[in-house]
């Protein structure tokens, strides 16, 4: 049985449909982790802040 142009549209059709699935997971999941964003500034932030303390007082082991 030749389902030549019928596999290609199932391969077409299904391709579409799981590039679909997964930029709509991707773009939930991103915006669900947007207030972690401002978590990680803050945290690097708070650790750029203690490098330079470090480097400042001298005890940065450098």
């Amino acid at each position: 049985m030749d389902l030549g142009g019928a596999s290609w549209l199932i391969i077409d059709v299904i391709a579409v449909l799981l590039l679909a699935a997964v930029l709509f997971w991707a773009l939930v999941r991103n915006r669900r982790q947007r207030g972690s964003l401002g978590r990680t500034e803050q945290a690097t932030r708070e650790l750029y802040d203690r490098e330079e303390a470090e480097r400042r007082d001298g005890t940065d082991g450098l």
